[in-house]
């Protein structure tokens, strides 16, 4: 994973801040950059955005086979507007974080895999 300023967690966050400095807080900006991470830990073929400009006007490509609490987050993140992204207690909080959830959607997919 790549945390440079080349990144696009790091080309998105300024792009989506360049407009006016006032409109994003370094919070903000820090889940702006979980929502990217996120979808580069979970399917790292697919990144969120072909280009980080798509940011300001795209919904994120977010890869199918991700469970739908996944998603879920990953859309919530990724949110154009900063007021309506999570918080990042609110995050902690996402269904996605609880443990009983990732280990349901595992053993079904490892199972989908086998009887495949």
């Amino acid at each position: 994973m790549n945390l440079s300023q080349n990144s696009e967690a790091h080309q998105t966050t300024c792009l989506l801040n360049s407009g006016n400095p006032g409109n994003m807080t370094a919070v903000q900006g820090t889940v702006w950059q979980m929502g990217i991470l996120l979808v580069d830990m979970l399917s790292p073929v697919v990144p969120a955005f072909e280009h980080p400009r798509h940011a300001l006007s795209m919904t994120p490509r977010v890869p199918r086979h991700l469970s739908p609490e996944a998603k879920n987050l990953i859309y919530s993140l990724l949110n154009a507007t900063p007021s309506n992204r999570p918080t990042l207690q609110q995050t902690l909080q996402h269904p996605w974080f609880r443990h009983d959830v990732i280990l349901k959607y595992h053993f079904t997919a490892s199972l989908s895999e086998k009887t495949s």
